[in-house]
């Protein structure tokens, strides 16, 4: 009925079209992928500083904290959802810069949640020493119809606090 319509899905599902597409009637979705990295290891708790770039310009953003997903204990019938890091009192806002860079400091979560699937059974774990982690920043803005989705991921292992 609408060959053109096809054809555009097909590229979209091919992965041929760039960044990701939308067709529906709010507009298009970009996405930008940048970079992340941490200054050490992470301790639970403490203070930690990450580096981001590469993401739109003043991008607000969030830190979500939690295993990496080849972890053993997000496998089988385990799902584990990370923990949002937080800003210390009197910290700078989780934005990025005119050039799309941020240097910002978090307080480490002490734990992360892992649910078991098929059922509502909920369990909270404390970050191991030695466990990688996998440390986000990821946000997204609308303007002009345009949703841009940011994303930086680093991997970095937990220390003794």
């Amino acid at each position: 009925m609408f060959p053109a319509l096809g054809f555009l899905a097909a590229i979209a599902m091919l992965g041929l079209a760039g960044p990701s597409i939308s067709l529906g009637a709010h507009g298009d979705t970009r996405t930008v992928k940048g970079t992340a990295r941490t200054d050490s290891a992470l301790t639970p708790g403490g203070l930690e500083t990450l580096f981001v770039k590469g993401l739109p310009k003043r991008l607000p953003f969030q830190i979500p904290v939690g295993p990496v997903p080849s972890s053993p204990t997000c496998q089988g019938d385990f799902v584990c959802e990370p923990s949002i890091a937080r800003r210390p009192a009197g910290g700078r806002p989780f934005r990025t810069s005119g050039r799309g860079r941020v240097t910002v400091t978090f307080v480490m979560p002490t734990t992360y949640t892992r649910h078991r699937l098929g059922s509502s059974a909920q369990g909270t774990l404390a970050f191991q020493p030695g466990e990688l982690v996998q440390v986000q920043a990821n946000g997204f803005t609308i303007d002009k119809k345009v949703q841009t989705v940011g994303i930086a991921v680093t991997i970095a292992p937990v220390s003794l606090p």
